[in-house]
């Protein structure tokens, strides 16, 4: 029984490591090989997504931070940035002209985004919560939504202008 809970122990462990494994080989197309963890383990083979999948991948719903300064900078307007983070974040600055709908208020105050056509760059501190708040607009028929990668630590990190709100 000791022996049965090592390995149930080991193979908990190193889950994160697969899954992270077939995450890579469907972005990349990389690891014709299977992973070596186990002798006893038989990966499915990676079968690539077919093109008219609708599902992205989340690197398609990523802007680099600094497209969108560049795009500051040379006054171009027309586009939305909404800031995800809680309150207490945002005390701390946020992005210039953003507008702060924390992630848990997107679905009530999406009557607040009323053109499905604009395009909108969401962020939060790391990416992580931006991304999940563009897969949900995404799905709400915001079809022109992205999450500024690597969040607002990115754009400061990229010389974009953070101030703190009144």
């Amino acid at each position: 029984m000791l022996k049965t809970l090592v390995k149930l122990q080991l193979k908990l462990a190193l889950l994160p490591a697969k899954i992270a494994w077939k995450v890579v080989q469907k972005v990349t197309g990389l690891g014709a090989e299977e992973p070596r963890t186990s002798s006893t383990y038989q990966a499915p083979p990676s079968t690539p997504r077919p093109p008219s999948d609708p599902s992205p991948s989340p690197f398609d719903l990523q802007v680099d931070p600094q497209k969108v300064i560049d795009r500051l900078k040379d006054g171009e307007e027309g586009f939305m940035l909404i800031d995800v983070r809680q309150p207490a974040e945002v005390a701390n600055g946020m992005i210039v002209g953003a507008r702060h709908i924390p992630t848990q208020d997107l679905p009530r105050r999406i009557e607040e985004l009323d053109d499905k056509e604009q395009e909108i760059f969401v962020y939060c501190a790391s990416g992580v919560r931006s991304l999940d708040a563009a897969m949900f607009l995404r799905e709400k028929g915001f079809g022109n939504t992205l999450s500024l990668a690597g969040g607002i630590a990115h754009w400061q990190a990229d010389g974009g202008e953070v101030v703190v709100p009144d």
